[in-house]
């Protein structure tokens, strides 16, 4: 797995990898991190620094929520 970019963020750590053909786009927040793959067929690696924008980072707020209380839940 190959770091090919890093999208600047004030409250995530986002960065993309490249991988069998695929990009990893991996948005990290404290201790838990979200992967989203994406064919590298389908965009370059331009057109998908495009399409990840601050609004669709900051929509993955409420997962971040869940899988922490989630994870609080296990540990109780």
């Amino acid at each position: 797995m190959r770091l090919v970019e890093t999208i600047s963020h004030p409250h995530c750590r986002v960065s993309i990898h490249s991988y069998n053909q695929k990009y990893l786009v991996k948005i990290e927040f404290k201790d838990y991190a979200i992967e989203c793959k994406i064919s590298e067929t389908d965009f370059s690696l331009e057109q998908l620094k495009v399409k990840i924008t601050k609004e669709w980072i900051d929509s993955f707020a409420p997962d971040f929520s869940s899988i922490s209380k989630k994870w609080v839940e296990v540990v109780k």
